[in-house]
């Protein structure tokens, strides 16, 4: 009696729109009621004179509700769904101390069903005889309801859940009945005339101005602050297509009907204008240190869900703040009291830091992910990369250098969260294979990028020379036994290099500047570069002679240039007497080798020619030679170059560009012997210096050879047969993420109508068209017999040239499509083939095909045309695709 009268209490005072009971341990066909619900209820069918289990969904009757009979999986669920329950799976990521075989399937299928989590993580059951607390009645719910939806524990009952709703009006609070002396006789005297519409409108104005001087004028709230991307013209269009319902709803004629659906169209082409460019930026405002609080109020801002405005003073004690400043001060004086950690006992701490160790933040990142990336209104497929990236990848990459030498079992556990959330960025099916995903995404594994990650880190503390740890970054002696399955950071670095087959670099420590900025001698002389611009290209070399007799006729010519072939680099030295070469690092850029020649220039100066004082070192690279002038720079082969020609004084060094080619004498010498350097038929002297920059970019050029590598073993994968070499996608910025998911699971050969069996665990259907083979993206378009037909408009494709061509997405709906033959209009394709292949529907090659074939959804029959598009376009082969229900 007590715990119905309790229930009867929270109904009152909460006055929930649906109540989701368990355990109602009610007989069968035995229901109970409860005043102003209809119950929807389902016992256990174990016992039926025995009342056990059992669950219950109560609604309001003012809310249309009906059941629906559940008769096999998840996948029946109608979108979009809140699915609640005591599911008796322990994890630790809905808050539970640890994770048992049940919790590990409930994650699964989460992860697989693309379902968000509404747990924050609050302890919902207390069991009284051991004293412990669990989580295990879960929230569940679709993502695009997700951001709508906010989950708290009440003290009544384990759960509640509460849709935000939308700020009532507030009324500034008026007094209504202040009393005033009757003015009769100005009333009369306004009333003095015969006129009876003079009389009504006099006395109409009397009224209204009695009332504001006694009443006064409410001022209204909105009742919603419009979302962020509302605008004018979303006022205008939507005025617009309200007045034309209105007219049309009186008179029902035709051109009144007309403009009702064009200002209808109009409104709803303004409006998700409007939503889509909101988006956009959006996105790009997520940062990888946008927290994941901040990303969630973001997305729900966007949807029009408003949020409680700050107070304008806080209050704490006798102390009153008004000013932001105050507040946070405030505020953080409390919380680090209250947070600090000598509020709790050492055996506390030691298990707080345990557990703190196992953070399940990342995979509550991936709802963003799930919350942006919908098949069919989602954002661009770059744009979710990008946020995948910020918000996901960054926290993985975070301390991987530490990580990284935990044992592989270990590790492997992050992989699931990497690629789940790239394929859900790119819009591929479930069941599609990992090595396709992280091709069509141009992503390496993470194994990969941890270890270049790691060697980065290590290259830049072998640069500081009196980093502590530099000693052992790169100590090449054989480990010990034990640490075989915890490899340390040097076994790991060691790995890399004979992997990626890559010389340890030279790279100068980074030390602060020697003589002040004032004190720098610095001469640079870039004069040429307008000069050029005035005389003809023979009559340079005679200007370049006139300028030296002018400005340098007591200065040491010295002439520099370097060369980069594809196996190797070089670079020379040339005066008038003699001529040095050198070769460096194959991994150096050009200007890496350009600024290395200056560098060599100016040590020959320090030691050659110690009797000359003035030098001109001539460069026909423009970048180093603007580089030097820049005193702030964080290359250390500039910084070395600075402080060198600084410490020649008295003696002077200038550096001068000139221009490449020109037929000046000493720098087309520089470049022969530049070339000759970088051959590989010479031998020379080496250089093994390089910058960081050109290592850090070598290795993420190793990265994606070593990924090339594994990507050529998949041989039999369907993506590789038309995709064998990794690059970057190139969708159209104009293309919608419907197009690009379906141009993407078309490349990878998984969709909907070809690997669903596998979901359901049913066999693999035959193709509708032929009934003698599986179905799938290359039997539809290349293989089925009784489409043969239709692909002798294109007799010598492949599957590699429909999927992969370099057309631009167009849209074309089916109901564009009003005649059997299409316009000729070019497409710009760029891969060089004939005319004919490279248009957009062009009429002497495209046939629209519809057919009618019968299909069964469970006791109904259907009829459906299907629409079979063959073009050279990608857009008209997704259509038909869809068409086909393939996605």
């Amino acid at each position: 009696m007590n715990s119905l009268i309790q229930w009867n209490l929270n109904v009152n005072n909460l006055k929930p729109s649906i109540i989701c009971l368990q355990e109602t341990n009610l007989k069968p066909n035995h229901n109970a009621t409860m005043k102003n619900y209809q119950g929807y209820f389902k016992e256990r069918q174990t016992n039926p004179n025995r009342a056990s289990g059992g669950v219950a969904i109560l609604v309001k009757n003012n809310i249309k509700s009906s059941p629906i009979p559940i008769i096999s999986e998840l996948e029946q669920l109608p979108s979009p769904y809140i699915m609640v329950g005591d599911f008796n799976s322990r994890n630790t990521n809905w808050g539970c101390n640890h994770t048992d075989p049940r919790g590990k399937i409930i994650e699964k299928i989460i992860d697989d069903e693309n379902i968000t989590l509404l747990n924050n993580g609050t302890f919902t059951r207390h069991n009284s005889s051991k004293g412990t607390f669990s989580a295990i009645d879960l929230s569940l719910a679709s993502p695009s309801i997700s951001p709508y939806l906010s989950w708290e524990k009440q003290s009544a009952y384990p759960l509640q859940h509460k849709q935000m709703e939308p700020k009532k009006s507030k009324l500034d609070t008026i007094f209504r009945h202040s009393r005033q002396k009757s003015e009769n006789q100005m009333l009369n005297n306004e009333l003095n005339t015969d006129d009876i519409d003079t009389i009504v409108k006099q006395f109409t104005s009397i009224i209204t101005e009695a009332a504001h001087k006694s009443i006064g004028k409410t001022i209204t709230h909105p009742k919603k602050t419009p979302v962020p991307w509302w605008s004018k013209e979303c006022n205008n269009a939507i005025k617009n297509y309200k007045k034309a319902l209105n007219r049309y709803k009186k008179t029902k004629t035709i051109p009144d009907h007309i403009n009702f659906k064009k200002a209808k169209a109009l409104s709803r082409r303004i409006i998700k204008h409007q939503n889509i460019e909101s988006w956009k930026k959006l996105i790009n405002d997520l940062t990888p240190n946008t927290p994941i609080k901040e990303a969630w109020k973001k997305i729900r801002l966007i949807e029009g869900i408003q949020f409680n405005e700050t107070p304008q003073t806080l209050t704490i004690g006798d102390k009153t703040y008004h000013s932001s400043l105050e507040k946070a001060e405030a505020l953080a004086e409390i919380f680090e009291k209250n947070s600090s950690d000598e509020n709790y006992s050492p055996e506390f701490r030691n298990s707080k830091s345990k557990n703190e160790t196992d953070n399940p933040i990342t995979k509550s990142r991936l709802n963003v992910i799930r919350a942006i990336s919908n098949r069919t209104w989602g954002a661009n497929s770059i744009i979710i990369m990008r946020t995948y990236k910020s918000l996901v990848l960054s926290v993985i990459d975070y301390g991987s250098v530490i990580y990284g030498a935990a044992p592989e079992a270990i590790l492997k556990s992050l992989d699931p969260i990497h690629n789940q959330g790239i394929r859900l960025s790119i819009g591929a099916f479930k069941t599609s294979p990992i090595p396709s995903i992280l091709c069509e995404a141009n992503t390496p594994p993470l194994e990969i990028r941890r270890n270049m990650l790691t060697y980065k880190f290590a290259l830049k503390r072998l640069a500081d020379k009196n980093n502590a740890i530099s000693p052992y970054l790169f100590n090449t002696s054989p480990p010990s036994l034990h640490l075989k399955k915890n490899q340390p950071i040097s076994t790991r670095i060691k790995k890399w290099l004979d992997t990626t087959n890559t010389p340890l670099p030279k790279l100068l420590s980074p030390t602060p500047y020697i003589f002040p900025p004032w004190k720098m001698n610095l001469n640079t002389n870039t004069s040429m570069i307008q000069e050029i611009q005035n005389i003809e290209p023979s009559e340079i070399p005679k200007h370049f002679n006139d300028i030296i007799l002018k400005n340098f006729c007591n200065h040491k010519i010295i002439y520099t240039d370097g060369s980069k072939s594809n196996v190797k680099t070089g670079l020379a030295i040339i005066t008038d007497e003699e001529t040095f070469k050198f070769s460096s690092l194959e991994i150096n850029s050009i200007f890496t080798i350009e600024a290395l020649a200056i560098l060599k220039a100016i040590e020959l100066t320090e030691q050659n020619w110690k009797n000359i004082k003035s030098f001109l070192i001539a460069s026909d690279s423009l970048s180093s030679i603007l580089a030097i002038q820049n005193q702030g720079t964080a290359n250390e082969i500039i910084k070395n170059i600075q402080e060198r020609a600084s410490s020649l004084a008295p003696r002077s060094v200038t550096f001068m560009w000139i221009p490449a080619h020109k037929n000046i004498p000493g720098n087309e010498k520089a470049d022969v012997a530049a070339k000759e350097a970088a051959s590989t038929n010479i031998n020379i002297p080496k250089l093994d210096l390089s910058s960081f920059k050109d290592t850090a970019r070598n290795s993420l050029i190793n990265s994606k050879k070593i990924h090339q590598r594994l990507w050529d073993q998949e041989l039999n994968n369907k993506l590789h047969k038309i995709k064998p070499f990794l690059s970057p996608n190139p969708n159209p910025p104009s293309s919608t993420r419907r197009q690009q998911v379906i141009w993407t699971r078309m490349k990878i050969g998984h969709t909907n109508i070809s690997h669903v069996h596998l979901m359901r665990r049913e066999s693999r259907p035959n193709c509708e068209f032929c009934n003698s083979a599986p179905i799938s993206t290359a039997h539809l378009l290349l293989e089925c017999s009784n489409l043969s037909e239709q692909r002798k408009i294109f007799p010598h494709l492949t599957l590699r040239d429909i999927l992969t061509n370099d057309c631009t997405f167009f849209s074309a709906g089916i109901s564009d499509i009003s005649s059997k033959k299409q316009s000729d209009t070019s497409c710009g394709c760029k891969n060089g083939r004939p005319k004919q292949y490279c248009n957009h529907f062009p009429s002497e090659l495209l046939d629209l095909y519809i057919l009618t074939s019968q299909h069964f959804d469970g006791n109904k029959q259907n009829t459906r045309e299907r629409i079979i598009l063959i073009g050279r376009s990608v857009m008209s082969l997704a259509l038909f695709l869809h068409a086909l229900r393939i996605i």
